[in-house]
């Protein structure tokens, strides 16, 4: 029995060092680390080419993330501007979480988003172009954000593009291939009011963001 005993408690030691370095590696590169798996999640989410400024993490029960100046061009319209810019974003994740394959995020907040629509002409002259084999890094359960802006585009050089000034948006369930749940205070334009909006956004069309449902 002493030797079975013996057994047990250097396997468990050698299961505890293997989790401290383990622990220790990922706290070490963490920022590099969930630096590619935003990237990498949006860029497949989106079909987009993402461009991201600033990127902190800090150790503090847990990981806690903020970006600055992100923005994503989608590969269909590689020469209109962003589709969808974020001034900043913030998040906070568990260590354990690191090792988790896709990690789960408890809630994102975003300040300064702006969403550009493209102008139907231009959809429709665009060719369809083959989905990204990437896979999803990071699930969402849910997103809040203020002081955000919805731009409809236009092709008619008569028309001002029509735009959306959204005080407070929060989208739940935000998964990889399902609908999102969303509550919305906005100023309709035309005619100019206040709206308080509910309901549901996706699943996201990757060939035509404008006809996501």
């Amino acid at each position: 029995i002493s030797r079975l005993w013996k057994i047990i408690v250097a396997v468990l030691a050698v299961i505890i060092v293997v989790a401290v370095i383990a622990a220790r590696y990922a706290i070490h590169h963490a920022e590099p680390i969930l630096r590619a798996r935003v990237i990498q999640t949006l860029s497949t989410r989106f079909n987009s080419q993402v461009q991201l400024g600033e990127f902190h993490v800090t150790v503090n029960k847990g990981l806690g993330v903020e970006g600055k100046n992100l923005s994503l061009r989608s590969n269909l319209y590689p020469d209109l501007p962003p589709q969808i810019a974020i001034d900043q974003f913030s998040f906070h994740t568990g260590i354990l979480d690191m090792f988790r394959s896709p990690m789960h995020v408890g809630l994102v907040t975003l300040h300064g988003l702006v969403i550009h629509m493209t102008p139907k002409s231009e959809r429709s002259a665009m060719p369809k172009i083959k989905k990204g084999h990437g896979k999803i890094k990071i699930i969402v359960d849910r997103i809040v954000c203020d002081d955000a802006q919805l731009t409809l585009m236009t092709d008619n050089p008569a028309k001002i593009p029509l735009q959306f000034d959204i005080h407070a948006l929060t989208l739940r369930r935000v998964g990889s291939k399902k609908p999102m749940h969303f509550d919305a205070q906005l100023v309709n334009p035309k005619p100019i009011g206040d709206i308080s909006s509910q309901g549901t956004l996706g699943p996201w069309d990757e060939e035509q963001p404008s006809n996501t449902p």
